[in-house]
């Protein structure tokens, strides 16, 4: 069993060199669990290990960082809790979602168990119901959230009532990978048009990377790095999104990513900025290869250039001809499914 709770621990001692390197390679706060010498009793339970938040101070020691803590009967669950927790530390990542694709910061994502059981309760004043429950369970803090909640005259009502919202909850989460799984799903090749080959959906995918690491130069970086093996700080992610926000045109300093701001990075960011507002034209080509990356799969693969490029004309409102989408489209490795001459007639 474990459960979330409130507290301050002080902690003694230096951390050992080998220690600091470990913590320094992630980013703060760092969770670490402990095995407490008295064990705690709350709420008719005993905790024996707590597993909480630290930071590294100047003076290499360990602080608490914040009051949240989670108490833990079993070292197992302290490892759990340990894990969970900072596997759910912001990070940033890459997203593509149909048309979409960029990079963000993705925080908080925890592991929500979702329960429908029924049971006795006493109500106040001794009463016993039988209670239909339904609700949710962070695996990482212990923490139990009631969604919904229905008191009943007798057992059997009960458990009706639960297995009536686990069927709701499961129709919900059929609709929603029903609706994932058919957004996947290419659309049929028209008349005159070839059908895309597993060849062709792998050309797409290396196309849509390619064009997110031309407009995200600064994290691509840091992404090739990490998987070399190096190791970042938040402030370093946030300078890099900070820096490609200004080299895409947009103001940096509108953004809500947190970040240092010493006179050398204020100086990048602003050079970079210019440097965007002189160029617009490479601006222009960017959003080009983009359109033309992410919207392949949706059914632009089969039309032609010159459709494409009116279009693409409309969206960016500049004039492009079909002869420099066709570059455009051959520079990202794409092959067009749209076979010349005039479309067949239905019969």
């Amino acid at each position: 069993m474990k459960i979330p709770a409130e507290c301050e621990l002080v902690m003694t001692g230096l951390v050992s060199e080998k220690d600091k390197q470990m913590l320094l390679r992630e980013t703060p706060p760092y969770y670490i669990s402990v095995c407490l010498e008295k064990p705690v009793q709350l709420n008719g339970h005993e905790f024996t290990f707590i597993v909480l938040p630290v930071k590294l101070t100047l003076e290499n020691q360990l602080q608490q960082a914040g009051r949240d803590v989670v108490l833990c009967q079993t070292q197992a669950e302290a490892d759990e809790s340990r894990e969970l927790l900072t596997a759910a530390k912001g990070d940033m990542c890459v997203f593509q979602a149909g048309n979409l694709g960029g990079v963000a910061f993705a925080t908080s994502l925890r592991a929500i168990i979702t329960e429908h059981a029924a049971g006795e309760m006493s109500l106040p004043g001794g009463k016993k119901v039988w209670m239909a429950r339904e609700r949710e369970i962070d695996k990482a803090t212990g923490k139990v959230t009631v969604k919904r909640k229905q008191a009943t005259g007798n057992e059997a009502e009960a458990r009706r009532i639960a297995q009536q919202w686990l069927d709701e909850y499961n129709a919900e989460k059929k609709k929603y990978f029903d609706a994932v799984a058919k957004a996947k799903t290419l659309p049929p090749a028209p008349l005159r048009c070839a059908s895309l080959t597993e060849s062709d959906r792998g050309d797409m995918a290396k196309a849509e990377i390619e064009v997110l690491r031309r407009q995200w130069k600064h994290c691509f970086e840091l992404f090739d790095k990490r998987k070399a093996g190096c190791h970042f700080s938040e402030d370093d992610c946030r300078k890099a999104y900070l820096l490609d926000l200004a080299e895409q045109g947009e103001n940096p300093l509108a953004s809500k990513q947190p970040t240092s701001t010493d006179k050398e990075f204020f100086s990048q960011l602003t050079k970079a900025w210019n440097r965007a507002a002189s160029g617009n034209k490479k601006l222009q080509l960017q959003l080009v290869d983009y359109l033309i990356a992410f919207n392949w799969k949706l059914g632009w693969c089969y039309l032609s250039e010159k459709e494409l490029a009116e279009k693409i004309s409309i969206i960016t409102k500049n004039v492009f001809t079909p002869g420099q989408i066709g570059k455009r489209r051959e520079r990202l490795g794409l092959v067009a499914k749209h076979r010349p001459g005039s479309p067949e007639k239905v019969p």
